[in-house]
């Protein structure tokens, strides 16, 4: 192991290549996971007379917030020094006055 002051310019660069590597195959895998459970949840709906005229109960929306809201904890592990930082993170990300 090595500090990071030890590795070339080179070496910095492939640790990023291979970081960003894996997270765009882990933001494709989790919209893969979304769509398969939305796509379960509407069929098992359907299949037990529960479908709705007016909404759909099963969305990706309704599953990319539950997964939000379970990340945004684990990521906070209850510290509100860090949960409002990555609020106040978001709230620059989505262009909200800060």
């Amino acid at each position: 192991m090595r500090d990071e002051q030890e590795l070339s310019e080179a070496e910095l660069g492939k640790i990023s290549e291979i970081l960003e590597l894996q997270q765009e195959q882990m933001l494709n895998d989790v919209k893969a996971i979304i769509h398969q459970r939305v796509s379960a949840a509407k069929a098992e709906l359907e299949s037990s007379d529960l479908t709705l005229s007016d909404i759909e109960p099963a969305n990706e929306e309704y599953f990319t917030a539950v997964l939000l809201s379970e990340l945004f904890s684990r990521l906070h592990s209850g510290d509100d020094d860090v949960a409002e930082t990555i609020l106040y993170n978001l709230r620059g990300q989505a262009g909200l006055i800060l």
